[in-house]
């Protein structure tokens, strides 16, 4: 009989605490095995993100290198919505970055880019990372396949006489850091465990203000559906279990935790992620 095996479980004091935070570490690709460039005029470049944070999305940071002489045009980079599928067209923060600031050994290098106004971003939204080129040659650093599963990678063909985004095939390599408000749950540990009966989801508060109650949601290639059938009700702190029966056999599979609070607002916490041998 096939079983479900652990493969990654959020371990304590990861998870957000109920107490303001300025620049947390969020949603992260770090590998690189190729680069796709970045030309003025000629090629863009997208990798979509789903937040796991609420917050301001106030700092990312990007693998890249440069392959000719740094220009004076700088590069571009925005954070905006996603549509269909696809980098949208309403720009949420807008930074730029000097061509000069990245090497030029043909070595990748992460480079940070801090934005003066934030995005609000909302955890459990897709957004997107867009990079338009100066005028020189910049490469941004990306795995093929599918290494960061709540987004893709994209790229433009200006000089085919098209901007339409296409699929990458792959992830870049980049790192999003939220600086997060306050929440009415503090949640120490979260996981997710196989047993024949199906997913296990548990997770542990410490405190709990104004909680209404959780739901548990279960992520299947980017989609992410509500497990429970109904609200699994606060008691103030303490342990929790869900046993997810309809977990899909033979796919690798993330849980996401979402506080409802009295007054309507909701908090995401996770994921945790297991997967079938």
């Amino acid at each position: 009989m096939k079983r479900w095996t652990l493969a990654l479980a959020l371990l304590a004091g990861l998870l957000l605490p109920a107490t303001a935070q300025a620049g947390t570490l969020d949603q992260q690709q770090t590998t690189a095995t190729t680069s796709a460039g970045i030309e003025a005029g000629s090629q863009s470049a997208a990798q979509t993100f789903t937040a796991g944070l609420t917050g301001k999305l106030d700092q990312i940071e990007l693998l890249l290198l440069r392959y000719t002489g740094p220009s004076a045009t700088p590069i571009t980079v925005e954070i905006r919505d996603v549509s269909g599928g696809v980098p949208g067209s309403t720009v949420l923060a807008t930074a730029t970055l000097s061509e000069a600031a990245v090497p030029g050994t043909g070595t990748f290098t992460w480079l940070t880019v801090t934005f003066a106004d934030p995005a609000s971003v909302t955890a459990g939204t897709q957004y997107a990372i867009v990079l338009m080129g100066g005028a020189g040659y910049v490469a941004w650093g990306y795995t093929s396949g599918d290494p960061y599963a709540s987004g893709a990678g994209f790229f433009t063909r200006e000089y085919t006489g098209s901007a339409a985004w296409v699929a990458l095939g792959g992830d870049y390599a980049f790192r999003t850091y939220v600086a997060t408000t306050a929440t009415a749950v503090t949640l120490r540990q979260l996981s997710a465990n196989a047993t024949r009966q199906g997913a296990l989801v548990r997770w542990r508060t410490v405190s709990e203000v104004d909680t209404l109650g959780f739901n548990v949601y279960r992520e299947v290639n980017g989609k992410r559906v509500r497990a429970n059938s109904k609200l699994i009700a606060g008691k103030g702190r303490g342990l929790y279990t869900f046993l997810d029966r309809r977990a899909p056999k033979g796919k690798t599979v993330r849980y996401w935790v979402q506080a409802v609070n009295l007054d309507g607002s909701r908090s995401w916490y996770g994921p945790a992620r297991i997967a079938r041998t």
